[in-house]
């Protein structure tokens, strides 16, 4: 099933079991993939999975993002529902993977980028590495390894 059929039948199964958090953050996810598909002249056909996926990982990130300022603040019961929002969107997000896989990806990626014997950038490096990761990693995290790898350049 596509995921965003699969959101908008969590909304409708959440609506019968009357979690009403649950509603609100499916819904709104419906919105943001619905006006994403808008925006990028894609309504009829609807986004690929890859996008969703992207707007998935944006609002999740926003959430986090929240959450760390919340808590900045301590305004704890304002971080604990963004925390569990970030947890129910995050069902819909493929697993991470874990970092010792993470660190094998990019070291391979560097070494074939230094094989080719051009000078190696952090955007060439950051480009080929995620293309292999394909959201499975958080970018922050991957970008600090890739750094590393090639000496912050």
């Amino acid at each position: 099933m596509p995921l965003k059929e699969r959101i908008q039948q969590d909304v409708k199964e959440a609506l019968k079991a009357g979690d009403a958090s649950r509603v609100e953050v499916l819904r709104s996810l419906v919105s943001v993939i619905s006006n994403k598909e808008i925006a990028s002249g894609e309504r009829e056909v609807g986004l690929s999975e890859e996008i969703i996926f992207g707007v998935l990982k944006s609002e999740a990130k926003k959430r986090a993002e929240a959450r760390d300022l919340f808590l900045k603040g301590n305004r704890e019961e304002l971080a604990d529902k963004e925390a569990k929002e970030l947890e129910i969107i995050k069902t819909y997000l493929p697993e991470e993977m874990d970092t010792g896989e993470v660190q094998k990806i990019v070291d391979r990626e560097i070494e074939l980028l230094r094989e080719s014997g051009n000078d190696i950038s952090f955007g060439d490096a950051m480009k080929a590495v995620m293309k292999q990761l394909q959201g499975k990693a958080d970018a922050k995290k991957v970008s600090e390894m890739v750094r590393e790898k090639i000496g912050g350049k």
